[in-house]
């Protein structure tokens, strides 16, 4: 499930520290790579991640592989960085991922010319020859079909066909771009049907380069502060939740913002686009009493993001 790849974890070389390895893990995650990229390169680098797990089982009769999907792919081969599932070596990408987001100096030194010369590739499915079912027991199109039931009892119209227009800014997609589309989207389909409300979803989980020393927050609580930017004065209401019920460092699952929030925020004196620069949007959301806190759900597939237009 969801955090596997950081709860299960054992170096690739024995030598490597724990300290090296949650150094790798936080610059990874803070890195703004995709979590595609994210997981391929855990999966060079571990000793149980990528199928290696599944090859020291090798001798069982039969392998069965239960996910609660986490990522954007159908089916179980990258949840947990796929511990039990081999993908297709894919060495180049690892090592442009590590290039193009400047990760070279997390990976531990015992590892990097040895990654660098091929000497620690990705397991193959040509490797793995035990037989093996993977099931997705739960994952986000799941629980976008659950938020759209539960839109439609309260009313709104919600038009599923807009999702192959939103998908592309599901990962690897920066907030600022998300929140534009989405918006965009609204407007459309408000103009379609005039009366209504109406409302687009989303999944997925975007992009949140953070800097050094960033504040208190995540990806859902930066995109719904800065959301609110865009929505400013109109009747809009949006929510964007982490489903596992925390958002990054916060104690949060996320917030909803509306046309309001922005009026609301200056009549507090609280600064939006400071909170912004400084990704630390859950003090001024909290402040607002904008912030969703749920507390852990125990469970992950991935983020929910909602705009719903009030005519």
């Amino acid at each position: 499930s969801g955090g596997g790849s950081a709860l299960l974890e054992c170096a690739i070389d024995d030598a490597v520290t724990l300290t090296e390895l949650q150094s790798l893990h936080r610059a990874l995650v803070g890195s703004g790579a995709s979590i595609l990229n994210i997981n391929l390169v855990r999966k060079h680098l571990s000793a149980v991640k990528g199928g290696r797990l599944a090859l020291a089982a090798a001798a069982a009769s039969e392998h069965v592989t239960l996910a609660i999907n986490d990522v954007s792919t159908p089916g179980a081969e990258w949840v947990a960085s796929a511990p039990s599932l081999p993908g297709e070596p894919e060495l180049a990408r690892c090592l442009h991922t590590l290039d193009a987001r400047g990760l070279w100096p997390a990976v531990p030194e015992r590892l990097r010319e040895r990654l660098r010369a091929g000497q620690l590739p990705s397991v193959s499915k040509a490797d793995y020859h035990t037989p093996h079912t993977a099931i997705d027991v739960a994952n986000n199109d799941m629980a976008r079909r659950c938020l759209t039931r539960a839109l439609r009892h309260a009313g709104v119209h919600v038009v599923r066909d807009v999702e192959p227009a939103i998908a592309p800014f599901a990962d690897d997609c920066s907030w600022q771009a998300a929140a534009q589309v989405m918006v965009a989207q609204l407007e459309r389909l408000r103009r379609r049907w005039p009366g209504r409300r109406t409302a687009v979803i989303a999944g997925g989980e975007l992009s949140v380069p953070l800097p050094s020393n960033p504040g208190t927050g995540g990806r859902n609580l930066q995109f719904a502060l800065g959301l609110a930017r865009w929505i400013r004065g109109r009747p809009i209401t949006a929510l964007s939740c982490g489903t596992d019920g925390i958002d990054g460092n916060s104690p949060a699952a996320g917030a909803v913002v509306c046309g309001t929030t922005m009026a609301r925020a200056r009549a507090g004196g609280l600064d939006v686009h400071d909170a912004l620069r400084r990704f630390d949007a859950f003090p001024l959301l909290h402040a607002l009493g904008d912030a969703v806190i749920t507390g852990p759900t125990g469970t992950n597939v991935r983020d929910l993001r909602v705009l719903v237009h009030a005519d």
